[in-house]
């Protein structure tokens, strides 16, 4: 008489993992490539963020006698590495927390032809008298979508890591400041980057300010 497998039967678990991928990847190909390049890079970035805020806070308040440059500087260097650090961490945090809540809606937030019907329909729902339920929505879809929340972690990792580099520079200066050239070229690079395609939302955000603070002429 045959008998059911253990549940722990390599077998089975093999052929489990097996199907969960296909799932996964069938999963991964109706999704966007934004959405997916935002998937993959947090859990990357939590971790560097993790590991190099907890590196730098125990850095931060030990002494500094070997430092041969900057050594009045060297505290404030790490400091602002701790502090960029935890920005990253912030924003991946709430960024795995919007991905866990609202899913559907960044997968249709990122399509470019349905992106702008979909966040007109929050407001016009409230300018009718109704709540804007989709208020909390709009707004991470916003800062996936506009805000490109993943250039967003990549630069403040990299700032993070322009301020570990001067503080190397502290005690090998050569090295500390190739490392400072090129951690600073590439989050300049990004940052230009990110300037350049979002210049369009960035004039009407500074027009919207200089209206709030009665600036305007």
């Amino acid at each position: 008489m045959a008998t059911d497998q253990p549940i722990d039967d390599p077998i089975a678990q093999a052929v489990d993992g097996f199907q969960n991928a296909l799932l996964r990847r069938a999963n991964d190909e109706r999704k966007p490539a934004g959405l997916i390049w935002v998937e993959r890079l947090l859990a990357p970035i939590t971790n560097v963020a993790i590991f190099g805020g907890s590196i730098t806070f125990s850095v931060v308040i030990g002494s500094h006698d070997g430092a041969s440059h900057f050594k009045s500087a060297l505290p404030t260097f790490l400091a602002l590495a701790w502090f960029f650090f935890v920005i990253t961490l912030g924003l991946a945090t709430a960024a795995q927390m919007a991905l866990s809540h609202y899913e559907d809606d960044l997968r249709e937030a990122f399509k470019p032809e349905e992106w702008t019907t979909w966040r007109n329909r929050g407001r016009a729902q409230k300018d009718a008298g109704g709540d804007d339920h989709n208020r909390g929505a709009r707004f991470f879809c916003a800062l996936f979508v506009n805000f490109k929340i993943g250039d967003l972690l990549c630069v403040t990792t990299l700032l993070a890591f322009v301020f570990l580099s001067l503080s190397v520079a502290a005690y090998e200066f050569a090295i500390g400041l190739l490392a400072t050239a090129c951690t600073g070229l590439l989050t300049v690079g990004f940052v230009i980057t990110f300037i350049r395609q979002n210049r369009h939302l960035l004039r009407r955000a500074w027009t919207r300010l200089r209206k709030l603070f009665g600036l305007a002429s």
